[in-house]
């Protein structure tokens, strides 16, 4: 039996033709982690800076926190663009190399195992690649979406 680590890096693995927009959309999200970590402290800090008798420096503040939420809307917007583009592409190319793989069997497989059956199964595999791709490099992603 093949363990789930084994699986989870044989799905990466298919990534390999495209492995810089991947490496790339990794990063993007540990970039975005941090924007998300930062932005409720520049909050806090603000909210300190409003608080004082002076205000000194409330609007620096202020201007940096709207630039890392700015900033991270923008940046989630990027990285789940090209996550979605990304897993796209590699179900295409996924579902291109197994119906190769099912057609080109010998017609006595097909005799015995339907090929209508083998094209459902790699329906529902491709589908649950692309969810993995996408949960693995989309922080946001609609709700909607999420039970293609």
């Amino acid at each position: 039996m093949v363990s789930i680590f084994r699986t989870y890096l044989r799905v990466i693995g298919l990534l390999a033709p495209e492995k810089m927009l991947a490496i790339t959309l990794a990063l993007a999200n540990l970039a975005l982690a941090g924007i998300y970590f930062i932005e409720p402290v520049l909050f806090g800090k603000v909210v300190d800076a409003l608080s004082t008798p002076t205000k000194q420096g409330a609007m620096h503040m202020v201007g940096l926190w709207a630039l890392a939420g700015f900033g991270g809307v923008i940046a989630s917007v990027w990285v789940s663009l090209h996550a979605d583009r990304l897993a796209h592409r590699r179900r295409l190319a996924v579902i291109s190399v197994f119906f190769e793989h099912a057609i080109s069997l010998p017609l006595a497989f097909h005799g015995e195992n339907h090929t209508g059956r083998l094209l459902r199964i790699m329906h529902a595999g491709s589908s649950n690649l692309f969810n993995l791709w996408l949960s693995f490099f989309a922080i946001i992603w609609p709700r909607c979406c999420r039970s293609w």
